[in-house]
């Protein structure tokens, strides 16, 4: 479905500058997750979105069809699923607006002739933002609550009304520009930054970035070992993992475990979310809220961008939302493990929050899964 093009894109010294900076800008402008007056509406994603389809340039006859195609279908079934909602369901108009032309967000990497510049622009913005909520955790002592601030809920919302998105759609999109930091960019101490604040966020998603990172990174320090280099390591890690515990050199706070491993209100979520699409599995039920409304008495939210889709709009449109998520053919040789690690965190994060429904995360994902080549190249920024 994905465009191959995108892995021929020309390198930043042969793209206008002009493009670069508008590239920068709206990347920047990405990593300000305000929605005015309440999300979905993202004031500056869709800005971003609308100008640069405006600059969108003509391509060669037959590229990127097959996204394209796969974009109008996605269309179509979210708008047959919210007429055939309406009979059945108060939907709201605006939503119903929102939920089917919001793939068209999956255009946007057209648009963008300097993707590089787009995820510098990103990644600049939200180091602002972590040397803002590192302040102010500091400026507030939130480090006076010990570990309970990743287990109290009153704790963990220290930065709610301070920060946008706070705290899940925020600490994810700190975890990406440290991916990006750490695999594309090259800067250690920015990427060390960014995962420092992430952490103060107390969500859980920095931990899949971070472990994601250090895999890809071991992998390929591995990749360079001989063998038996790599059966002492492997022999000492063993040892390590066996002794630790039991001379107690570690302790482990069970409330910090107990929050690090609950899942029971994802699972009450999810359990209602599978039983709406075993009831209507070809349609789905339209622009609905998982709330009262359609009988769901918990925390009103998916936590899962695949069964958002497939509740909203039907099994054939998250088939087809799926085609639309896989990188282009060549990305994963072409970008390698620190590639891979950045695009299994965004589909795996995508499994506990609704980071693919949100229009800033989904137009950087897009750019992302078309810039392969860019985790190959120069890693040192100035």
């Amino acid at each position: 479905m994905s465009s191959a093009l995108a892995l021929d894109a020309a390198p930043p010294g042969q793209v206008a500058e002009a493009d670069t900076r508008f590239a920068w800008r709206v990347g920047f402008l990405l990593g300000l997750p305000i929605a005015v007056p309440a999300p979905p509406l993202y004031v500056f994603g869709f800005a971003c979105f609308f100008v640069a389809l405006l600059r969108r340039r003509p391509r060669p006859p037959g590229a990127g069809i097959g996204r394209e195609l796969g974009m109008v279908a996605l269309i179509a079934l979210a708008l047959v699923s919210n007429v055939a909602g309406l009979t059945r369901n108060n939907i709201d108009a605006v939503r119903i607006i929102t939920t089917s032309f919001f793939f068209l967000l999956f255009l946007f990497p057209d648009c963008i002739a300097d993707k590089r510049a787009l995820l510098l622009g990103f990644c600049r913005a939200m180091l602002i933002w972590a040397v803002l909520v590192i302040a102010m955790a500091f400026y507030l002592r939130i480090w006076d609550n010990g570990l309970l601030l990743f287990s109290v809920p009153d704790f963990r919302l220290w930065g709610s009304g301070i920060f946008p998105d706070w705290p899940n759609y925020m600490a994810f999109m700190l975890a990406l520009a440290f991916l990006l930091n750490a695999t594309m960019f090259g800067r250690p101490w920015q990427a060390a930054l960014l995962l420092v604040a992430a952490v103060l966020t107390t969500s859980r998603t920095p931990l899949i970035a971070l472990a994601l990172f250090l895999a890809a990174s071991l992998l390929l320090q591995l990749a360079r070992l001989r063998l038996g280099t790599l059966l002492a390591f492997g022999g000492a890690a063993l040892l390590l993992a066996v002794l630790l515990p039991l001379l107690q050199v570690v302790e482990v706070d069970t409330n910090f475990l107990d929050r690090l491993l609950v899942f029971d209100d994802r699972d009450d979520i999810y359990s209602f979310a599978l039983g709406l699409v075993q009831q209507s599995p070809w349609v789905g039920y339209g622009g609905v809220l998982l709330d009262e409304s359609i009988g769901f008495t918990g925390h009103p939210s998916f936590h899962n961008s695949y069964l958002d889709i497939a509740v909203r709009h039907g099994l054939p449109a998250l088939a087809i939302f799926l085609l639309l998520l896989v990188p282009p053919r060549g990305s994963w040789r072409s970008g390698g493990l620190r590639f891979a690690a950045v695009v299994v965190f965004v589909l795996a994060g995508s499994m506990f929050q609704n980071f693919l429904k949100h229009p800033h995360i989904l137009m950087l994902y897009a750019v992302l899964i078309e810039a392969s080549p860019l985790f190959r190249g120069p890693r040192r920024e100035p």
